[in-house]
């Protein structure tokens, strides 16, 4: 049976699955955020039907940002590195919120323009550019189903931040060149996950982080139970990446991966009492997302002349939010996809061809490792996520990751 290994040899680097994975993962986000806008439930519970959809969207972004970006990281020095992820989230992360305050803010809120810029609301949301997300803009949205929240989309920043934080790590100490120590740090990571979900809900340390300081801060943004489990997605992804030789290319495995997901989200509300059914998914969502991109899938029409799947992500929720207010409330849900849909890809088409291709150009200036090769419109994943010389990162043009 052949390998991804073999196979991503055989089509010269490239997954030509990619693409449309980042696309499809981008459009399905936007269409739970829809349910979700407009009924004003924050979460699908394990045991719903649409639970396992819900929860391999975001995952899958931090497994395909693994996978993509650990080719990167193995010929890129440290500063490189950084770089070309700061350059690839940074910029489009702070027009989009640039817009949101300036220009979404002042016409949708119910405060005089005065109140609203001077607000302490108002100062806050621009915190959202160095991961530390808020959600809440002065008087916006708070008639709405999901009221008083912009951009809910912002949560993952900080997990994109920290598995950038794992990778660079990984990069200084060599751990990408021996597997033995890949292995090791794996399983930390799993056992620290683990014990954050225990830690964080014992009063004690509730009690600590109403302390004001940086670490309290770093610690709700970055090391909250709800998100850690992405560490472990982006992780296998890196890991899926480096064994890719031993990893077989099935047809048969990645149905029995998907019938796996099933029976474990039919079955998870009822037999487990722990986050165990989460992480459950994680090599098998790993598997599928690696599976998804060798798949010979045609590029989009549209979606082939740039990456816009990072700009849906980041301004479909505040769209979503305004086509719900300007309605006057709930509306038909299949109307709300389309709309929002076609105007978060709009606005991700002006955000690629204005901010982010121009920025990844940009990048080849400040980068020797970049200048080398050839560009990549992506390697971000989020909810994310180089300009290198091999064709598996030309293939990363998405959170996140």
């Amino acid at each position: 049976m052949v390998s991804v290994g073999e196979l991503l040899e055989r089509k010269r680097g490239i997954g030509p699955g990619f693409d449309f994975l980042r696309v499809a993962l981008a459009f399905s986000i936007v269409c739970a955020h829809s349910y979700q806008l407009n009924t004003g439930l924050e979460n699908v519970q394990s045991g719903h039907p649409a639970w396992f959809l819900v929860v391999i969207q975001v995952p899958m972004f931090f497994a395909l940002s693994g996978f993509l970006v650990t080719g990167s990281a193995l010929r890129l020095k440290l500063r490189d590195f950084i770089l070309n992820r700061a350059m690839r989230i940074v910029p489009a992360l702070a027009v989009d919120i640039f817009v949101a305050a300036l220009v979404l803010g002042p016409i949708f809120t119910v405060l005089p323009l005065s109140e609203y810029f001077t607000s302490r609301e108002f100062k806050m949301y621009f915190f959202n550019i160095v991961g530390f997300p808020n959600f809440v803009l002065p008087s916006v949205f708070k008639d709405n189903p999901f009221p008083a929240t912009v951009n809910g989309s912002l949560w993952t920043v900080p997990f994109e931040i920290g598995c950038y934080v794992i990778m660079s790590f990984f990069i200084y100490f060599g751990v990408l060149r021996s597997r033995r120590k890949l292995l090791v740090c794996a399983a930390l990571t799993l056992v620290l996950v683990l014990a954050l979900g225990k830690i964080m809900y014992q009063p004690w340390y509730l009690a600590a982080m109403h302390d004001p300081t940086m670490l309290s801060l770093i610690t709700m943004n970055y090391l909250l139970p709800s998100g850690t489990k992405l560490y472990l997605y982006f992780v296998a992804g890196i890991l899926a990446y480096i064994y890719r030789d031993r990893i077989p290319f099935s047809h048969t495995l990645a149905a029995g991966c998907g019938a796996a997901m099933v029976l474990i989200t039919v079955i998870g509300a009822a037999h487990f009492r722990s986050r165990l059914d989460e992480f459950l998914f994680v090599p098998l969502v790993t598997y599928l997302t690696v599976y998804i991109g060798m798949l010979e899938i045609p590029p989009m029409p549209l979606y082939k002349h740039g990456d816009y799947s990072y700009g849906i992500y980041l301004y479909g929720f505040p769209l979503q939010q305004a086509i719900i207010h300007l309605n006057g409330g709930r509306m038909n849900l299949l109307l709300h996809m389309a709309l929002s849909l076609v105007l978060a890809t709009c606005i991700a088409v002006v955000s690629w061809h204005v901010v982010e291709k121009p920025t990844l150009r940009l990048r080849k200036k400040f980068s020797f490792t970049a200048r080398k090769g050839s560009e990549d419109p992506l390697s971000h994943t989020l909810p994310t996520a180089t300009a290198e010389p091999e064709p598996i990162v030309a293939a990363q043009r998405p959170f996140g990751s």
